[in-house]
């Protein structure tokens, strides 16, 4: 009820624990994440980054108050959101941010609205996006309400191999970490360690039968070696699996909390 109210009021709530005990932070997350702010969690008292932390955070302007609306031609649409935002009750593709910065992201799962894919006669694959929020004045006065609006075409791929080749190792962790963190909250650790495990399993089905043709078991291609944009994404989900945000022993439950904060609104590198 406090983030709420904080969140309605545009009032941020930046945590910064630091204790070696047991402080709940699953409850106290909310504090940060319904105000759009950050969670900081440090567990020793050596070499901490407190000061450097406190200092970015201050330092850099901050939004609240905003509305994201995501826009796309119709062949199309939104399926899945992913981040510090929330979806409105009362009008589709419009997403309430209660705040952020410049160290935000969010992600978006988008789906086809018909069996015929993109229309090949018509205009490119088009997505808008318009975010409105109350940020500093440049003048240094009274916050402003502010508008940003970025319209963006981009290429279909016509071929297997082209899809591939224009993939993003990066930004595909960084959505699958989304999802990952989704699926261990609302079923469990266990299942979403094997939904990662599943999803590089099918991954390299798919692409040894579209990129390799009359390929044997003993041959299969572990490594994407015809794409040079994937080859190093096996890595990347083995070293997901091996982090403590997955695994199911020694990780302190606040510390697992933090990383699931944190990641859930990074940028890919």
């Amino acid at each position: 009820d406090q983030a709420q109210r904080a969140a309605e009021i545009g009032l941020a709530m930046d945590l910064f624990i630091l204790s070696s005990e047991y402080v709940d932070l699953a409850s106290l997350k909310f504090l940060s994440l319904l105000t759009g702010s950050n969670t900081m969690y440090y567990s020793t008292f050596t070499d901490v980054q407190l000061p450097q932390d406190v200092y970015r955070t201050l330092s850099v302007p901050h939004g609240s108050h905003g509305l994201l609306r995501l826009r796309t031609s119709p062949e199309f649409k939104v399926a899945r959101f992913y981040g510090h935002l929330f979806a409105d009750t009362r009008f589709d593709n419009l997403y309430h941010v209660a705040g952020c910065d410049v160290f935000k992201s969010f992600g978006f799962d988008f789906e086809f609205t018909g069996s015929s894919g993109f229309d090949e006669t018509l205009t490119r694959p088009t997505l808008q996006l318009a975010f409105a929020y109350t940020g500093p004045s440049r003048t240094g006065g009274r916050p402003v309400r502010l508008l940003r609006v970025q319209t963006l075409q981009v290429e279909a791929a016509t071929t297997p191999a082209d899809l591939y080749a224009s993939a993003d190792a990066e930004t595909v962790l960084s959505v699958l970490t989304h999802k990952i963190i989704r699926a261990s909250l609302e079923e469990g650790l266990s299942e979403g360690r094997l939904l990662l495990q599943d999803w590089l399993i099918i991954l390299l089905a798919h692409y040894n039968e579209k990129m390799r043709e009359g390929y044997e078991v003993a041959a299969v291609d572990y490594y994407f070696s015809k794409t040079p944009a994937l080859q190093h994404l096996a890595r990347l989900v083995f070293a997901l699996l091996s982090s403590p945000l997955l695994q199911q022993d020694n990780v302190h439950p606040d510390e697992r909390v933090f990383l699931q904060s944190l990641y859930s609104s990074l940028s890919p590198p």
